[in-house]
């Protein structure tokens, strides 16, 4: 995760869905690790990670968008 999510929307994660900071590990580019535990959350861009992650573990991956909730871009 992104240190600007771990500030951010996170915080909002943690009281959702009980997320933990002790689990966050920095976002690398690299779904291994998400594929390789199904217990597992990773940040990603809905038209990229989703796909990519479906196709290798033959399934759907499912998506929070924080959109949905109420969140807006950072404009900068």
């Amino acid at each position: 995760m992104s240190k600007e999510g771990i500030s951010s929307y996170f915080q909002w994660l943690k009281s959702e869905y009980g997320f933990s900071e002790e689990k966050v590990r920095p976002y690398a580019f690299n779904p291994q690790p998400f594929l390789a535990n199904k217990q597992s959350a990773m940040q990603g861009y809905v038209t990229s990670e989703p796909f990519a992650g479906g196709k290798k573990r033959r399934v759907q991956a499912g998506d929070i968008l924080l959109a949905d909730y109420g969140s807006t871009p950072i404009r900068r």
